[in-house]
């Protein structure tokens, strides 16, 4: 049983490998082959050269200095960190939050098999982080220092230790947000909200981790304090291969990793089935509100974004960075401003509301929200057209919704970059006007392009979320768009004026937007009608 357990897992998992899902069908063996190749060096290709440059840098100044067990602390704890980050999420929808948990429950399985099989399947993701992470740093460590017998079993210990470490934290992360997920009403949002804090901690590591490394270059003595934290020259002693330090650290990962999965035997059934918080509402009867057709096609999209976690982080991601851009414009924006001082002439305030104009544009050009709107109608297309409302509002609300969500974030970070840089009323004006119309034309050229080649027929909605040739071209039409207008920026621009060409530009842009929102009332809702 528990064989056929694993094998259901893993079919669940990987199943993208064996089947098309933009395509609806089985994988060709060759098909397979590929994708199982391409995924293999995504992860050999991109995080491994990463972090093999990475080892390449630090590896031989810490041996040379005796430090060696510093280097396998940062490489370790960066391969644990990752491996957390990349386990938690396999931990809550695979281990406690799996769809078919009552059905399971409800056969005559024993309960240590159907932990045994989750487990695994999230040791395996968390494995494979892990070891893309640490496998480059062991091997620039074995090259460098030379291959001992002994250097190469501590090695592959010290991985194997690290990644039951980040199986503990992954299950206990996991957790936590599963019991989150119990007292919210929208499931969709704890996904979300597990994807930003991971890339926040990432990043935050990441800038802790290079401030880290500048104050080990320009200050020796922190080398002496680092030693003092406990237990912090031990777990890199482990990687480096002293025995002693190694079998404490196995003996120490070995151990949660069996208090885990024992009281993970013991609390399983009350964990998964807990019953979501529910509040009880007295009932008062009311007369209901009709709403206007376009207000109710409006409430129609935006249930259907916050309710699609995987939408809201592909389609919506860019208003949380102009969210950050706001705030960051008004904390440094001050020291910016006060370091160029007034040497820095017009010229040079133009320059900078032209780069931020840019910027704010390339950020609000990351949200995407409108080119798979049609296809995430899928199947049930049918009964958006049989409603007694026109197709033009149709598509005037999947616009409206992109107009909301990344609009409102465009706005608010242009108000707060012109309050520091104080441009004039045109300069004002402009660096609100241009993103406006930006994200204007290119939320309709998703629409438009979404129209004219949608994919109804979908089995996953990460097809047309990402996948889909309208995304493509509306992403990649973006930063066309803007890489052109940058560049006849510096061919041409300089010599009329910052003002005057962006004011152009603004024009240019708005008058390619009037033309698409032209099209999609008139042959984009007659192209609806007849999809």
């Amino acid at each position: 049983m528990l064989k056929l357990l694993i094998k259901k897992q893993f079919s669940e998992m990987y199943a993208g490998l064996f089947f098309d899902q933009k395509k609806n069908k089985a994988r060709t063996r060759g098909g397979t082959i590929a994708m199982i190749a391409m995924t293999v060096l995504l992860g050999l290709g991109v995080f491994g050269v990463m972090m093999t440059m990475l080892s390449n840098a630090i590896c031989g100044p810490l041996t040379q200095a005796g430090m060696g067990w510093l280097y396998f602390t940062i490489m370790g704890l960066m391969a644990l960190l990752l491996g957390v980050l990349g386990g938690a999420f396999a931990a809550y929808t695979h281990l406690y939050k799996g769809k078919d948990n009552d059905t399971l429950l409800s056969l005559p399985i024993p309960t240590r098999d159907i932990i045994a099989s989750r487990i695994l399947s999230v040791y395996f993701t968390v494995g494979g982080m892990v070891l893309v992470a640490l496998l480059p740093a062991v091997i620039v460590y074995w090259i460098t220092t030379g291959f001992t017998a002994g250097k190469v079993i501590c090695g592959i210990l010290f991985a194997l230790a690290v990644s039951l470490l980040a199986l503990v934290l992954s299950c206990l992360l996991g957790l936590l947000v599963a019991r989150i997920s119990t007292k919210m009403k929208n499931k969709s949002f704890v996904t979300v909200f597990i994807s930003l804090l991971g890339m926040g901690l990432y990043y935050l590591f990441y800038f802790k981790f290079m401030d880290f490394i500048r104050t080990l270059t320009s200050s020796p003595e922190s080398f002496a304090r680092l030693e003092k934290i406990p237990g912090l020259k031990f777990f890199g002693q482990a990687g480096e291969g002293k025995w002693l330090p190694l079998l404490v650290v196995m003996a120490l990962s070995l151990s949660l990793a069996g208090l885990t999965l024992f009281l993970l035997v013991r609390s399983f059934k009350k964990i998964i089935t807990a019953a979501d918080s529910v509040s009880r509402v007295k009932y008062k009867a009311r007369e209901a509100k009709q709403k206007a057709p376009l207000r109710a096609l409006l409430g129609k999209e935006k249930s259907r974004l916050t309710t699609n976690p995987g939408y809201m982080l592909n389609g919506a991601m860019g208003s949380i960075f102009l969210i950050l851009l706001a705030g960051a414009a008004l904390i440094k924006g001050p020291e910016l401003m006060a370091h160029l001082g007034p040497a820095g002439g017009n010229m040079a305030k133009e320059i900078l509301v032209i780069g931020a104009a840019g910027i704010i544009a390339f950020l609000a050009g990351s949200n995407n929200l409108t080119a798979p709107s049609v296809s995430l109608e899928g199947k049930q297309l049918w009964i958006l057209k049989s409603a007694p409302v026109e197709s033009s509002s149709v598509l005037k609300a999947k616009l409206g919704l992109h107009m909301i969500v990344t609009g409102v974030p465009v706005l608010l970070a242009s108000l707060c970059c012109a309050l520091v840089l104080k441009p004039g009323l045109m300069g004002g004006l402009l660096l609100i006007l241009f993103p406006l119309l930006y994200i204007l034309l290119f939320g309709a050229f998703g629409l438009m392009m979404g129209t004219l080649k949608p994919n109804l027929n979908w089995s996953n909605e990460m097809v047309p979320i990402k996948q889909s040739l309208p995304s493509m071209m509306t992403m990649f039409g973006g930063w066309f768009y803007g890489a052109a207008i940058v560049g006849l920026y510096f061919w041409v621009g300089q010599k009329m004026g910052g003002y005057l060409f962006l004011g152009i530009a603004t024009l240019v842009t708005a008058l390619l937007a009037g033309a698409v929102l032209l099209w999609l009332m008139t042959k984009g809702s007659e192209r609806f009608d007849a999809l």
